[in-house]
């Protein structure tokens, strides 16, 4: 910034800064103004500078005053903040006041404006940002370590791992929570229980899938409050969710034709697969993880160990005389039962060659249904299947007739077909 002034006179003097300057003036006071600091006779200082056109003048009793105010000025006229010059004293102190505030707290004066401006607008009149403020700190704890719901989901797993829970069950709780940590990547403590209805209301599932993932999600927020991440003293956001309405239907099975049909059209290796889903009523997963050794040929037992179950408690299911023979020409002593077999469409493939309607989970539901009647006893069949005898009454009492059930548990391999199992030269190293 320079000053020029003229040969003759000190005043006025003009002070430039790039293309931008501005004039001050020196002068008597010639008559009693509004501020007594311009006293009579006294001498005033006057800035003079124009602004989109408009002239503009300010007095002043103090020469360096003056040269300060035409110094910000100056900055100002060549920054083309326009609107700072239009500021009267008062706003500027405010303007600078706020500003040392805005600094002190790390945050830009337009950050700190921006956000305030945000929640009164989202308190829409129901609150002052300070009351949300006094809500939040009489709930929230400032020293609550803060987690998202992957980093809950990790610490969850590992913890579950070391209690010993399942490899199905991590599996699982890991594939339908890492949605939901892909969606809110927050903090767990400020997701609520509407923002969760939302996206589970969103998923591309039934109800009870639907509802299966909001056990998971609720489980994740249980953790994170044992874990001191949520409030101890009140309910959970993922607890407040709604559950969807669950409509039962009727569970559909096959016929003992449709079954020999079944088993006529699968491949020969495929056999023990089809047998032990319907004969045994195992889960696909259970049957492909399942060892020799955990058939019990000599004592007609077969165990699912806790670590091979989806429920991750260990089962024991009997061998029935039909299932023994579908199951005695493959026999080893170790190794995978069928884990080589590649599960997908294996019975939907032979269902459709027999020509077969294909029924979801026809096979499981089946066994249920046609031993049921054998046992007689809901709990017993629950304990076989790894379900609670409430859904195994609820699904399986009264779908088959007493002709049915002794049918369909005296379906045994052809001689023929048991013939030519004996002579099936099986996988490399998986007869033990």
């Amino acid at each position: 910034m320079s000053t020029k002034t003229g040969r003759t006179a000190k005043f006025p003097l003009i002070l430039t800064q790039g293309s931008a300057s501005v004039k001050i003036y020196c002068g008597i006071n010639r008559r009693r103004l509004p501020n007594r600091k311009y006293g009579p006779g006294r001498k005033i200082y006057t800035l003079v500078y124009s602004v989109a056109g408009e002239r503009k003048r300010k007095n002043f009793a103090d020469l360096d005053d003056a040269k300060v105010e035409a110094r910000i000025v100056l900055t100002n006229l060549a920054n083309g903040s326009v609107q700072v010059l239009t500021l009267t004293a008062g706003d500027r102190d405010a303007y600078v006041a706020a500003r040392q505030l805005a600094d002190q707290a790390g945050l830009s004066l337009h950050t700190v404006v921006e956000q305030y401006l945000n929640a009164h607008r989202r308190l829409a009149g129901k609150a002052t940002v300070i009351e949300a403020v006094e809500y939040f700190t009489r709930h929230f704890d400032p020293a609550m370590p803060t987690r998202r719901p992957g980093e809950v989901l990790e610490e969850m797993l590992a913890a579950k791992s070391q209690d010993g829970a399942s490899d199905i069950y991590l599996k699982q709780t890991r594939l339908r929570l890492t949605k939901f940590s892909a969606t809110f990547q927050r903090p767990i403590g400020v997701i609520t229980a509407p923002e969760i209805d939302a996206w589970l209301r969103g998923l591309t599932s039934g109800p009870r899938t639907r509802n299966n993932t909001r056990n998971e999600v609720v489980a994740l927020f249980s953790f994170a409050k044992q874990q001191r991440y949520l409030p101890r003293d009140r309910p959970t956001e993922a607890s407040l969710t709604i559950k969807a309405k669950e409509i039962d239907s009727a569970v559909e099975i096959f016929t003992p034709g449709e079954i020999r049909k079944i088993l006529s059209a699968v491949r020969k290796l495929e056999l023990p697969f089809v047998a032990l889903a319907a004969f045994a009523g195992l889960r696909s997963a259970e049957i492909v993880r399942l060892d020799w050794a955990n058939v019990n040929i000599a004592e007609r037992f077969i165990e699912i160990t806790a670590a091979k179950a989806k429920t991750a408690q260990r089962r024991i299911i009997p061998i029935s005389d039909n299932l023994l023979a579908w199951l005695l020409p493959y026999q080893a002593n170790s190794g995978a039962v069928c884990g080589w077999v590649k599960t997908q469409a294996i019975v939907q493939r032979a269902a459709e060659k027999a020509k077969v309607v294909w029924k979801h989970n026809g096979l499981r539901h089946s066994y249920g249904s046609y031993r049921l009647p054998v046992c007689k006893s809901a709990a017993e069949v629950s304990l076989e299947m790894g379900n609670s005898p409430r859904m195994v009454f609820q699904h399986y009492r009264n779908l088959v007739t007493p002709a049915a059930v002794a049918e369909y548990w005296a379906i045994m391999p052809t001689s023929e077909a048991a013939e030519q199992a004996k002579i099936i030269e099986m996988p490399a190293g998986k007869t033990g």
